[in-house]
């Protein structure tokens, strides 16, 4: 997607049949549509993935010249789930009562401050953490 107008630059599909596993699909369809763009021409700065393995390593070794990023919401996932099971844990009872504040502050300054410090991406998914809807700074 262009960041700048929201316009979706190109589409891939694999079909099930060309790899043997789901990783395998998801590696090949992004090579190719990565691929397919730069043969176009197309000038590509960032690529924001979720943070699967496979596609941070072909990042890193093929396209090491574009700046690979992770999407805040699903960092934002992931430490919300690790604060989570780490608060249930009998010796971390008392963090329970500041998980609501810990994570909406998390998810303000990872989605929000980010713009401030040069970055211009911000997550477009369904609301998951209360900074994607400011509802917990009004409470």
């Amino acid at each position: 997607m262009n960041d700048a107008t929201k316009e979706i630059v190109h589409f891939k599909l694999v079909q099930v049949t060309e790899a043997s596993i789901l990783v395998a699909m998801e590696v090949m369809g992004f090579q190719r549509g990565l691929n397919h763009l730069l043969t176009m021409g197309v000038a590509i700065g960032v690529v924001s993935t979720d943070r699967a393995p496979s596609i941070r390593k072909i990042m890193r070794e093929t396209y090491n010249e574009i700046r690979h990023e992770f999407d805040a919401w699903h960092v934002n996932k992931s430490f919300k789930k690790k604060l989570v099971t780490a608060a249930n844990k009998r010796e971390n009872k008392e963090l329970l009562t500041w998980l609501k504040s810990i994570i909406g502050q998390w998810c303000y300054w990872t989605l929000h401050k980010k713009n401030q410090m040069g970055g211009s991406r911000r997550t477009t998914h369904v609301p998951s953490c209360p900074s994607d809807n400011e509802q917990w700074r009004k409470r």
